[in-house]
């Protein structure tokens, strides 16, 4: 008899919010992954029916995931005929470092199975449960002690065929000391051999600041990747030569790594890719005009993975990798401190010979520094034997704002600011280029937008906090600073009233993006002698006298705000081509009560703002027009999805005290 089994992942996440708030339980259901590292980013995990020891645990915390308790009278066995591997590298069997183990507890009779319950408490958190069912269907029910949130229920099927799932249930509870009860029991069985699986729980790490974030799109990529034009931060190429298998920017300390192997006895080789890469700025190879390879892995459920460093400042990787043949392949992006909902996508390629490269747009921030994002591309199915995947290249864009600095110094010495005041006009760089109005919002200099007159804009030292000179801008809207020492230099934008500063590199290419911060600064950037750096452009969102709105009594300095745009194709990424749309009511709620603090209207080009705010959490509501609805939620990068669900509801966010969150955007169709 032919034997079928079927995993869920269900993903719990817990975002830190404090006080008293509005309970929330709510699901999402994606594919689950074939390996799964539980030690990477959890703050408690138990894996269940790993035979030496039935069940192990990270050690050195104080539990948060309890062990199961049999209902209905059930004896739960060990198995090891789940399709999952697991890995980890602190509980409590020393033994266990990398090796995968492929196991779990299983119940055969019908409304017999497991409970486990996980701490839960006024904060926003993610649990990732592994599930399975073997020729059978299992219901599972997930629902608050307190009684705060309706249940959610969902359910796990083997009739026909494998497929694994991954649930995303987002909880918190209204009172201290509640927890989430998970009820997993057998509905019916299919076969003669049926049983439902338990196999592991993780509990990503809480997060203090709130900013986490991982998001993604991917497309096809173009046929040459120029990796030193795309900007001066950290690139890595894989599989030139086989006996030199990584090429990596010269000159600048390495923030990715080179390639990790994933599943037992991977033996990645060397392959032709379908795009090309070329560089001027390489190290063992200093320049390539092209060179189409990569590494390639040809067995099911193995893959590559790359590690890339991350911190509290946004970041955005460009991660090419390839498919060939009539194959399925799943990108997974994960941080290690847990502190975001993982991202994954999953290509299906039907063309027998067909071999193409993707590039995925990841923007990511950890909760805090000295984290690391790590990116997996794994085979999840082929039909032919030829089929393989294969990793290709990293590129980081921009600079972390912690640190910010547009390109490398020519010329770094000891002392990188050795004056921190110096006289602006004994030298001679030079540095500007433009501001301009962006009327589409989208933070890229698109044909038709113009510059901006009248616009101040001053000139600091890096490490300097007092302008030491300030321009007007031209009847162009361009400007520039003369006569600078060798020095690094930032900018700052006054913001005119009716204008927001835009979405910072965007564009993908210097030459159309903007590269202010949201306070107005750009990046640091040393005045190189005898040089015109015009590379540092600005974009201005007008509002169009709308969009403003009150925050709660007493008033403060945050902001929140974003586009509502009509999205044509209704798939929840906002386009270059979809506009704004005017005149569509907005509602600031406070996320503590949900009681409605303030009320505006959209600008012409559908951009809204809440100003003098106090640092808090709040929710925001859209009031669809007649004959329209929301957009899928969170789909794509986040300065372009969609943040409101059916409902018109977005999730609570917290805006710190003195900061702007201007991304969030609904769309409609």
């Amino acid at each position: 008899m032919t034997k079928q089994i079927f995993r869920a992942v269900i993903a719990l996440t817990l975002c830190t919010c404090g006080g008293a708030y509005a309970a929330e339980l709510g699901g999402r259901l994606e594919t689950a992954p074939a390996n799964y590292d539980l030690t990477a980013g959890s703050a408690d995990w138990v894996h269940f029916g790993y035979i030496p020891l039935e069940l192990d645990r990270k050690r050195g915390v104080s539990p948060q995931i309890t062990p199961y308790v049999a209902l209905g009278g059930a004896d739960p066995g060990s198995t090891d005929r789940v399709e999952t591997g697991y890995t980890w590298s602190d509980g409590l069997d020393p033994v266990r470092l990398m090796p995968l183990t492929s196991t779990g507890n299983r119940v055969f009779q019908v409304d017999k199975g497991f409970r486990i319950e996980v701490n839960a408490s006024t904060s926003m958190r993610t649990l990732t449960l592994f599930l399975g069912a073997w020729n059978a269907e299992g219901n599972l029910t997930a629902r608050l002690s307190d009684n705060s949130a309706a249940p959610f229920t969902t359910s796990v099927r083997s009739a026909s065929k494998y497929g694994g799932r991954m649930l995303t249930i987002r909880f918190r509870a209204a009172s201290a000391g509640a927890t989430l009860v998970i009820d997993f029991l057998v509905a019916q069985r299919l076969g003669s051999q049926a049983y439902i699986t338990l196999e592991s729980a993780a509990l990503d790490a809480a997060g203090g600041g709130g900013g986490a974030t991982i998001s993604g799109t991917s497309v096809a990529s173009p046929v040459l990747n120029d990796l030193t034009a795309l900007g001066p931060t950290d690139w890595v190429h894989y599989g030139r030569v086989a006996e030199q298998p990584t090429d990596r920017k010269a000159g600048v300390v390495s923030r990715i790594s080179g390639h990790i192997a994933l599943g037992d006895d991977v033996s990645p080789s060397a392959a032709n890719a379908a795009s090309a890469a070329r560089w001027s700025d390489g190290t063992p190879n200093p320049a390539t005009n092209g060179t189409a390879s990569s590494i390639r892995v040809f067995d099911n459920n193995k893959g590559l993975a790359v590690e890339i460093d991350a911190g509290t400042a946004r970041q955005t990787a460009l991660v090419y990798v390839g498919i060939k043949g009539r194959a399925n392949a799943r990108l997974r992006a994960t941080l290690s401190d847990g502190s975001a909902p993982a991202y994954t996508r999953t290509i299906s390629q039907t063309g027998g010979q067909t071999q193409t490269t993707y590039v995925f747009t990841l923007n990511f921030a950890a909760n805090s520094n000295n984290r690391k994002l790590r990116v997996a591309w794994e085979r999840t199915n082929a039909r032919t034997s030829a089929s393989f995947i294969s990793f290709e290249s990293v590129k980081l864009l921009g600079e972390p704002e912690t640190d910010p600095d547009p390109e490398p110094d020519p010329d770094p010495d000891p002392d990188p600011d050795p004056d921190p005041d110096p006289d602006p006009l004994q030298g001679t760089g030079a540095i500007g280029d433009l501001v301009w109005r962006d009327s589409n919002g989208d933070g890229r200099q698109s044909a038709g937008e113009t510059g901006l007159p009248g616009v101040n804009v001053s000139l600091r030292t890096c490490k300097g906090t007092i302008d030491l000179t300030t321009l007007t801008t031209d009847g162009n809207g361009a400007f520039l600073f003369e006569n600078l020492p060798n020095v690094r230099y930032q900018l700052r934008v006054t913001v005119p009233e009716g204008f927001e500063i835009s979405p910072r590199t965007q564009g993908g290419s210097r030459q159309i993006d903007s590269d202010a911060f949201s306070d107005g600064r750009t990046g640091c950037t040393r005045a190189a002698q005898n040089k015109a750096k015009r590379q540092f452009d600005i974009g201005l969102i007008p509002n169009d006298g709308n969009g403003g709105g009150g925050g709660e009594p007493g008033g403060g300095t945050s902001k929140i705000g974003g586009i509502v745009w009509l999205d044509g194709n209704a798939d929840g990424t906002r386009a270059s081509a979809e506009t704004g749309i005017g005149g569509v009511t907005v509602e600031l709620m406070s996320c503590a009560t949900d009681a409605v603090l303030a009320s505006t209207t959209t600008s012409s080009n559908g951009r809204y703002l809440f100003s003098n705010l106090m640092g808090a959490e709040y929710r925001l509501r859209v009031i669809a027009p007649a004959g329209l609805r929301f957009s899928p939620q969170f789909v794509g990068s986040a300065s372009r999805d969609s943040n409101f669900r059916a409902d018109g509801l977005s999730n609570c966010v917290n805006v710190p005290d003195g900061k702007a969150r201007r991304t969030v955007d609904a769309g409609l169709h």
